[in-house]
């Protein structure tokens, strides 16, 4: 049975990690009154690449991945860490945005995996050449259209029987 949209979403934002847009700190989608950012804009990241939804979810649910750990980074980059005197308190936010970043940067290599491995893998196209209408018998008189360049669909150059290049000799 496929999950639905809303329970994908719901997936995608547990695994990214959502935090409160006001104090940067993690909150669970499932909580309810407390809407985190990730949550907040599942919507429009889902709809961006709706597209994609159709073909390949799964490379969907990478972009939408990505695109989450920016909000998320966005938000952690203007937490600072903050040390006492004494060295009691040591409290390293920033490590929270370099981890967010990590994760950021394995999941483009698995979007740039699956591109690649989706484009070399396309099926070629065999068939047979649509029918085409043969070269018309010259009337008497008749002449190719010359211009003052070569022409690639010439029919002097395309080998046609009744259309013969003409070579001046001295």
């Amino acid at each position: 049975m496929p999950l639905s949209d809303v329970d994908r979403q719901l997936v995608l934002i547990q695994a990214v990690g959502d935090i409160d847009p006001a104090n940067g700190d993690p909150v669970s989608p499932t909580t309810q009154g407390v809407t985190g950012i990730v949550f907040a804009n599942i919507g429009i990241l889902w709809q961006k690449y709706a597209s994609l939804g159709a073909t390949n979810p799964d490379l969907r649910d990478l972009f939408v991945m990505r695109d989450a750990h920016d909000l998320v980074i966005g938000r952690l980059e203007s937490l600072v860490d903050i040390a006492t005197n004494n060295g009691q308190i040591n409290l390293r936010l920033s490590q929270r945005a370099r981890i967010h970043r990590e994760q950021r940067d394995a999941i483009s290599a698995d979007i740039k995996a699956a591109v690649t491995f989706n484009a070399h893998n396309v099926t070629p196209q065999i068939g047979s050449i649509a029918i085409s209408s043969p070269i018309a018998v010259p009337l008497p008189g008749d002449r190719p259209i010359t211009s003052f360049y070569p022409d690639a669909n010439d029919p002097t150059y395309l080998g046609s029987p009744y259309w013969r290049r003409r070579v001046n000799r001295p």
